[in-house]
């Protein structure tokens, strides 16, 4: 039996964890932004690499796959400024074979919350939230992904949980993704910082 494993990636530095959790050792951070290659990973919008950050322009969809296939439990963070624009930030993450997201500020209603959970959005489903991000102000989001549930935080806080294998989720054709099997960030129509 293999031991579970546990995956974690901070985009503010680009960074990743796998490491295994039975053994008690601390997991270690490794950097992502040298693997990123942004004229294969971008899968709409204009991203740039700006010395250890991302920057994107404001799209509908913005969207960047991450070079990462995760499997079994991990944590997804990311620490972001959106610079202009209303709409949402999302984290594209995969659960069960499904991906989903964990958005904050979306739907032109500061809702926050999953999507999407048995074919409803955030704006139907249980996890729904109102949270509405302040320009200019340094965010981090944060997607936990264990083999019976998904969480979603913001700067710490709990934003959405959702008891799930994974089997319940779907992702909104918004935020596709050319490989299933791939987490990704995104962002609606803003220009951000990440």
């Amino acid at each position: 039996m293999s031991p579970s494993r546990i995956l974690r990636s901070l985009i503010a530095c680009l960074l990743i964890i796998q490491t295994p959790l039975c053994f008690g050792a601390e997991p270690q951070w490794q950097s992502l932004l040298p693997h990123i290659d942004l004229k294969q990973d971008t899968v709409a919008g204009e991203w740039q690499i700006a010395g250890q950050e991302l920057q994107v322009g404001a799209a509908a969809g913005a969207r960047l796959m991450l070079p990462v296939a995760p499997q079994g439990e991990y944590d997804l963070e990311v620490s972001f400024t959106r610079k202009t624009g209303v709409h949402s930030v999302a984290l594209i993450f995969s659960h069960g074979g499904k991906q989903a997201t964990f958005e904050v500020d979306a739907w032109g209603g500061h809702l926050a919350g999953l999507q999407q959970i048995g074919g409803q959005d955030v704006r139907q489903n249980p996890t729904r939230s109102t949270h509405q991000l302040e320009n200019g102000q340094r965010y981090t989001m944060t997607v936990e992904v264990r083999s019976n549930s998904v969480r979603g935080l913001l700067d710490g806080k709990q934003i959405a949980i959702h008891r799930t294998t994974g089997a319940d989720l779907s992702l909104l054709d918004v935020w596709r993704l050319p490989q299933a099997n791939r987490l990704g960030v995104g962002v609606w129509d803003s220009a951000a910082t990440i």
